[in-house]
């Protein structure tokens, strides 16, 4: 029997739904074939990225593995690493692909030990990371639409060899987990085994400490929680009411609850640069801004063209829009920032054009390119999250899937 997770808490489990990472080696498979026995509801997938000659052999193995027990199976084909960090880029892509799988509300699963949890310390201090990096793996955390479990963390790598002994398991060994080209392989290989062959009880002495950074990363993260921003981040704001320190904690916490992780130089360098020009770099599919004292989070894709007006428009990237209540002597289109238009807010003196508008109202140059505009002649009639032009006040535009920060300029 596993001391696992799932049997330490198995009411934790019931009646959820879960997606499992199964590479077919010994961990992941181990974890199917416990998921069965607890007859819980779980979808697999296998993500191949075609960087081995056995590449197809494994994803065959996963395949028939889940047939013989009825089990969904999703395959995920991604490109062979190519930079310099094989590892990094592999993990990246991987966690990429399980994330857009993952659908609302379900779990991830993966197989992930209590050696592994060493490992990963060993590998987080060796690169100076802070408390995020040396607390290591969580048990639990929110992951794309759902959220991440580990239920092997409590687990031992020889306990879980037993179990797939004990029971007769077949799975996959990697020839590459024998190669000391990587840095996790040479830990476990070498740097641990010399560990405890000196400091008898090294291991158990490392899962306490493990443990107590963990603890301390959950209280940290429960108080920053509890002062975090909403859509947008007031940088400067809190800057100068708290000090640098605590904006910087603050936001690297705003960004991880939106699936960023960025590293202590990435983000050094990105403060930096907030004094001059406009400020921005690209994370895994989503682009951070800096304007006039705000931080932004946007997606990478933009919207597509403007579709033809149709009183209920659906529109890919934006939304969709119900228009009532439009003057019928107009004749009007949908259309994208920038355009040559005028704008009239009600309360405004004079009409300006869009640019003029936008930059009066603080929005920044991609928020502007998110904002559906209704248009008729050189006269912008209505602009997302912002509202009518002053002319059209019996207007009716309604705008569902706007942005949340959106709601700013409304």
């Amino acid at each position: 029997m596993l001391n696992s997770d799932l049997q330490q808490n198995p009411q934790l489990y019931r009646g959820k739904n879960f997606l499992l990472a199964l590479s077919g080696g010994r961990d992941s498979v181990a974890l199917f074939h416990h998921l069965l026995g607890h007859r819980l509801n779980f979808r697999a997938c296998h993500v191949n990225h075609q960087w081995s000659d056995q590449a197809e052999r494994w994803t065959d193995f996963c395949r028939r593995l889940c047939a013989g027990h009825a089990i969904e199976f999703i395959e995920e084909i991604l490109p062979p690493p190519s930079g310099k960090n094989s590892e990094a880029e592999a993990r990246a892509g991987r966690y990429g692909a399980l994330a857009r799988l993952l659908r609302p509300g379900e779990i991830l699963l993966t197989g992930h030990q209590r050696d592994d949890q060493r490992e990963t310390f060993f590998l987080q201090l060796l690169r100076g990371a802070g408390l995020d990096g040396l607390a290591a793996m969580p048990l639990r955390k929110p992951f794309g639409a759902g959220e991440h479990w580990r239920p092997l963390l409590p687990c031992s790598r020889a306990a879980i060899s037993a179990y797939c002994l004990e029971h007769g398991l077949a799975y996959i060994d990697d020839p590459s987990n024998d190669s000391e080209r990587y840095a996790r392989n040479r830990l476990r290989l070498t740097v641990l085994p010399a560990l405890a062959q000196h400091y008898g009880h090294f291991d158990r002495a490392l899962d306490r400490t493990v443990a107590h950074l963990g603890e301390a990363l959950q209280l940290q993260q429960y108080f920053l929680d509890r002062l975090l921003p909403g859509a947008v981040f007031p940088w400067d704001e809190i800057r100068d009411r708290e000090n640098g320190l605590v904006a910087k904690a603050l936001l690297r916490r705003w960004l991880q609850r939106r699936q960023l992780i960025l590293g202590e130089q990435r983000l050094a360098a990105f403060l930096a640069s907030l004094g001059g020009g406009l400020p921005q770099l690209c994370q895994t599919g989503k682009i951070i801004l800096y304007y006039q004292g705000l931080i932004h989070v946007y997606d990478q894709a933009e919207p597509a063209p403007p579709p033809p007006f149709r009183p209920l428009t659906h529109w890919p990237g934006l939304g969709t829009l119900r228009v009532e209540r439009a003057p019928a002597d107009r004749e009007l289109r949908w259309g994208l920032y920038p355009l040559r238009a005028n704008f009239q807010r009600p309360g405004q003196r004079y009409a300006s054009n869009l640019k003029n508008f936008f930059q009066n109202q603080g929005i920044n140059p991609i928020d502007r390119r998110r904002r559906p505009l209704l248009v008729a002649g050189n006269e912008c009639l209505w602009i997302g999250g912002c509202g009518n032009h002053k002319n059209y006040p019996e207007l009716q535009v309604f705008w569902q899937g706007a942005p949340e920060n959106s709601e700013l300029f409304s």
